[in-house]
């Protein structure tokens, strides 16, 4: 549990959970589990998924008469904006897996509850005077991204200010690419041009460069993300030109490299992203490729509720390699929660409502020690806008919190809030978890200290 190093002699904890604990497979093997109590000779650890069957049951088992009530218990709720916050109507019951969660923190009367989330925005929402509910009504803290950490602000900037850097992100041209893939489009909708289009086929080709140019990189995982379209059968089809684009690259690259426009594709992507910061020439640049190639660590994977059968269908294998060059290419389950080692090049080209939605879905955040320069990412430009308004209201929410913390104030009483977005772009998080949210009502407390005021027009009428 991480606290080894200083406590040498304490107990290794039971663990409580594993893969199959909890599902309807072994629905009645966890009756036999013993439950904590005062006399356990060690503490008892459960990692449980936010899913209402499995906690359902583990609320069961876990609220016995064989359990001490006044034993401590500390709930962590990773990811705890989403599906942990009430989203039902007003008058309704509360969702399942706040219900339960709220039931699960009633059990013993010294149980503490933290949530973890990048994205708080829902949680600040909650209605703080429901004492039942998951309001932080003791305190919210704020981790400092370590200097080395690639965020919103780095990358886009805020609505006040340029990013630090932006020469990795690109803006899509969403006009050529409506007539390939309308951004907006139905499940149902069918890709006519059998091949990739030519903005994509860019970013793979600039992918292709990238992996070939990182440094000490031949035993390592690189990646590209590939999120067009949030359902599964749009995401099978650009999947299949992926692949089938990748496989002419790789043919071009292995057999008759003069005049195939491929190997054009791939040169063009070197000189426009990538020749002006390296001293390496085409020539040298095409040795490199090509000894990627050679090496078959390129491949495509799909990640949906689809992708064994295409995986199997396109001779992929289950396990990635531990070298291996990976196109991901999915949805919202790449939306969340899902690292992608050695992430490179990302093409993201989806219409987000939601703030907090949007920066989960920025996979790109994070640490790229040593590459970070050959980091591309493609978006509309109204993405862009987005991020910038996301990462203010970010930052507005962390110095409000520090703000807080410094005048010894808990979230309640110091009442925190968050500005709407003045463009027509996204809102701050889904509007069933803004339920409680007042809007232009009361007064925003201003501290002034250390600012000087002028004023610029003054009254002439006399009397006043």
């Amino acid at each position: 549990m991480g606290i080894g190093k200083y406590q040498q002699n304490i107990a290794h904890p039971s663990q409580l959970t594993n893969e199959n604990d909890f599902v309807a497979a072994y629905d009645k093997a966890f009756h036999s589990f013993p439950r904590p109590t005062w006399n356990s000779a060690a503490p008892c650890v459960a990692v449980i998924k936010k899913n209402a069957s499995i906690l359902s049951k583990f609320n069961k088992w876990f609220d016995s008469p064989e359990f001490d009530k006044d034993l401590p218990v500390l709930i962590i709720d990773d990811e705890s904006d989403y599906a942990s916050v009430n989203s039902a109507k007003l008058d309704d019951s509360p969702t399942r897996i706040n219900s339960l969660i709220r039931d699960l923190c009633q059990i013993s009367s010294r149980t503490s509850y933290v949530a973890v989330t990048a994205t708080p925005f829902a949680n600040i929402f909650i209605d703080d005077a429901d004492e039942s509910d998951l309001f932080p009504q003791d305190f919210i803290h704020i981790l400092k991204s370590p200097d080395a950490y690639i965020g919103a602000k780095k990358l886009f900037g805020d609505m006040d200010s340029v990013p630090e850097d932006s020469s990795c992100v690109r803006e899509i041209d969403e006009g050529e690419l409506e007539s390939w893939l309308p951004v907006s489009h139905g499940k149902n909708y069918d890709i006519v041009d059998p091949e990739l289009d030519d903005q994509v086929k860019h970013a793979v080709c600039t992918f292709i460069n990238a992996c070939a140019l990182r440094p000490n990189a031949e035993d390592e995982q690189q990646s590209m993300l590939i999120h067009m379209s949030r359902f599964t059968d749009v995401q099978r089809q650009i999947a299949d030109r992926v692949s089938g684009y990748l496989r002419q690259v790789e043919n071009a690259v292995r057999f008759h490299a003069d005049g195939d426009p491929r190997i054009d594709d791939l040169q063009e992507a070197f000189e426009s992203e990538y020749y002006t910061s390296t001293d390496i020439s085409w020539g040298m640049m095409f040795l490199r490729i090509r000894r990627l190639v050679q090496s078959s660590r390129l491949r495509v994977r799909l990640v949906n509720s689809d992708s064994d059968d295409w995986s199997l269908r396109n001779d992929v294998p289950p396990d990635l390699t531990s070298n291996e060059c990976t196109i991901f290419i999915g949805g919202n389950q790449l939306s969340r929660g899902m690292t992608l080692s050695g992430l490179i090049c990302s093409v993201f080209y989806r219409r987000v409502t939601a703030s907090d939605t949007l920066l989960q879905m920025g996979r790109w955040f994070g640490y790229r020690p040593n590459y970070a320069n050959l980091q591309r990412i493609w978006l509309l430009p109204e993405s862009v806008l987005d991020y910038r308004y996301s990462c203010s209201i970010v930052e507005e929410l962390k110095e409000s919190a520090s703000r807080m913390k410094h005048l010894g104030m808990t979230p309640k009483q110091f009442g925190l809030a968050i500005r709407k977005n003045p463009n027509k772009g996204v809102r701050i998080t889904n509007a069933s978890k803004m339920r409680n949210a007042v809007e232009g009502i009361g007064y925003q407390e201003f501290d002034m200290a250390g600012e000087i005021i002028e004023s610029i027009k003054l009254d002439v009428d006399m009397k006043r």
